[in-house]
């Protein structure tokens, strides 16, 4: 089995994601994914470092980790697509291509109030058993959370002071809310692009945590 192949399962099996196992061995998260694509092969410190945060030998990275047993030959024809769909879920490119696709859906807010947290999250309901989507998913739904919340909790707040304004015949700054709103909007679009473009490159932590509820 190629070294990437053996670095992947091995991760998998520690349940680790791809930034996860960088932190650990204190490495790039480029470096991970080019030596689990195929494109680098680690040597001396790298290797090492890899092992160490794997809690595994050098040496297991370097030959076939045990596999369960052979099922028996009738549930083959099942069991051979159910793992190649697994395998192209959990590819680099596909883990990114996916994430990606949670970012775009959080621009649900511009047709819908609340769709960029129901649309990410029935997204990520489904494949968070993918380590990577799991946290990229859960930084993506907090920071959503986070931000409605306090979009539209201080948007309420300020029409209902204009009101009493109105209401008392001082009606100051009465486009104050809208402006607001708007504004929180308008500055929340650069940053889901942004986190999208980074996701693209395989950088997944971009938004902040917000509160952290998931």
């Amino acid at each position: 089995m190629p070294l990437a192949d053996t670095l992947l399962a091995h991760r998998k099996r520690k349940g680790l994601s791809q930034e996860e196992l960088a932190e650990a061995a204190r490495l790039s998260l480029r470096t991970v994914q080019r030596i689990e694509k195929g494109e680098s092969i680690p040597r001396g410190f790298t290797l090492q470092a890899l092992a160490a945060a794997l809690a595994i030998p050098v040496e297991a990275l370097t030959t076939e980790p045990d596999s369960p047993a052979a099922s028996p030959p009738d549930d083959n024809a099942t069991a051979e697509p159910a793992a190649n769909q697994a395998l192209s879920e959990s590819s680099p490119e596909a883990i990114c291509s996916y994430i990606v696709l949670m970012h775009l859906s959080a621009f649900g807010y511009l047709v819908f109030p609340g769709a960029n947290i129901a649309l990410p999250w029935f997204l990520w309901h489904r494949r968070k058993h993918i380590p990577e989507i799991r946290e990229a998913g859960r930084r993506l739904l907090n920071f959503q959370i986070f931000w409605t919340a306090v979009t539209h909790g201080v948007f309420l707040l300020l029409l209902t002071l204009q009101i009493g304004l109105i209401f008392a015949g001082r009606p100051w700054l009465i486009l104050t809310p809208i402006v607001f709103l708007f504004g929180m909007y308008a500055l929340h679009a650069p940053l889901l692009l942004y986190a999208m473009w980074q996701a693209r490159r395989g950088h997944f932590a971009v938004l902040p945590m917000g509160l952290r509820l998931l």
